[in-house]
């Protein structure tokens, strides 16, 4: 099984970000800024090169986190798919008309498998950052973890009680690994995330197929660009037992679809 899995951030290319509720003094600013950035033809440029960076990789499950559903190039895309036999995949076993509201979500796309869907493990406020799906018995969970620790502390209790099925959890984490940027950050949720990642989750038996120093995040920062490993793929006991599975980072200078690389996971049983 071939998995592809990108943050597409809003289809927002390498530089541009969707505007922020919270950075508007009224919700009507705010909507006239966000019509602007969806309707602005990069846009379709974005969402064209990714269309194709999925047609060339030829995936079983496509995750995507920081989907715009209901902008109009995220349903030019999930049309896109829809042709090309791939079924959309909703978080928290909702159906289509359930974010009229909502800016952006973690979904999936899969090809040809009859698939059992799953509620997210947190709360309902965050339960659209995660799509969790069962396939036969393998268990996939596409993730876009929020700040603080609350969920970080629900996605464990979830893999406890499945680290002896077969579970990988796939996606952007907002956890850096990289040592350097370790000692740059005196945030202490900073570290307790990261501690969260590199040693509770390893005590569950979870291994981390993503290289801790490789980047998979990119941004700008006094003309220099930057890049830090906050998209993860873990695997549970059960899985590793029983599969070879890999995670391949494609490289910025290779791939350039957003602020995040593409990583394409290969599950061989």
């Amino acid at each position: 099984m071939k998995i592809f899995d990108l943050n597409v951030n809003n289809f927002g290319g390498i530089h541009d970000k969707k505007p922020q509720i919270n950075d508007f003094s009224s919700p009507w600013e705010y909507k006239a800024e966000r019509d602007t950035f969806q309707k602005d033809p990069q846009r379709v440029v974005a969402m064209e090169a990714i269309a194709c960076a999925i047609e060339k990789e030829k995936p079983d499950v496509v995750i995507l986190q920081e989907f715009d559903v209901n902008g109009p190039t995220g349903k030019k895309l999930a049309q896109r798919l829809y042709e090309s036999s791939y079924c959309p995949i909703y978080p928290h076993k909702e159906e289509e008309d359930a974010f009229e509201k909502t800016p952006s979500i973690t979904i999936m796309f899969v090809k040809n498998f009859a698939v059992d869907r799953y509620f997210s493990p947190g709360s309902e406020r965050k339960a659209w950052k995660w799509c969790g799906i069962g396939i036969d018995d393998l268990l996939i969970s596409g993730v876009h973890f929020p700040a603080g620790k609350e969920y970080l502390y629900d996605v464990e209790r979830y893999a406890k009680k499945h680290k002896n099925e077969k579970l990988i959890i796939i996606g952007d984490f907002n956890i850096a690994t990289n040592e350097w940027r370790a000692r740059q950050v005196k945030d202490h949720e900073f570290h307790e995330r990261r501690q969260w990642l590199l040693e509770t989750m390893p005590g569950l038996g979870y291994f981390d197929a993503v290289d801790g120093e490789e980047p998979t995040y990119f941004w700008t920062e006094k003309g220099e660009v930057k890049g830090t490993t906050i998209d993860h793929v873990l695997i549970s006991p059960a899985l590793q037992e029983k599969a070879t599975v890999t995670a391949r980072v494609i490289s910025r200078a290779e791939l350039e679809l957003s602020d995040h690389a593409v990583i394409i996971v290969s599950i061989e049983e």
